[in-house]
């Protein structure tokens, strides 16, 4: 993870199907965990976009 934010990734985001959950990194050295009650989002990189994280978590 940290190779890609070295190599000019602006921001990483790992999925923890098992814990229901998602870290994100930035290049900056900040990471947060996002459990299915929280909004994942990235305004500095995409505007405007918000997901809830407990639907990446959904049965389609």
């Amino acid at each position: 993870m940290l190779s890609y934010l070295r190599h000019g990734s602006h921001a990483v985001w790992v999925v923890y199907p098992e814990q229901r959950a998602v870290r994100t990194f930035d290049r900056n050295g900040h990471s947060r965990l996002l459990k299915e009650t929280d909004v994942l989002d990235c305004p500095e990189l995409l505007p405007g976009f918000q997901l809830p994280v407990a639907r990446i978590f959904e049965e389609t």
